[in-house]
């Protein structure tokens, strides 16, 4: 809702005006933001960068340990629901992936 819809409406209280502070970043060193694999974090190999949080798990892996599987695309088309022919990419954990595939 914009400022000027909601000056017109009396009950509302006025909209917050949004500022954004850039100058948070400056001097930091990009180490500070960088997560590390909890696999090789256990197994005690050291501090290897992630590459992206697991979707079953949500704990962040590297590249050694990250599986990347496909993932079926569904969207309702009038009453049934229609499968995309290209299946989405979807990041696990070798852990998760074991689970998902024990069965």
């Amino acid at each position: 809702m914009s400022c000027a819809r909601r000056r017109d409406r009396p009950g509302l209280p006025p909209a917050a005006p949004v500022t954004r502070n850039h100058s948070l970043h400056v001097g930091r060193q990009p180490t500070e933001f960088t997560m590390h694999c909890f696999d090789c974090t256990q197994e005690g190999s050291g501090t290897t960068a992630g590459i992206g949080a697991c979707t079953g798990c949500g704990l962040f892996v590297c590249r050694d340990h990250a599986r990347i599987v496909g993932a079926g695309v569904q969207r309702p088309i009038g009453v049934v629901p229609r499968t995309s022919p290209v299946a989405a990419r979807r990041l696990v954990c070798a852990t998760c992936r074991t689970a998902e595939l024990a069965r």
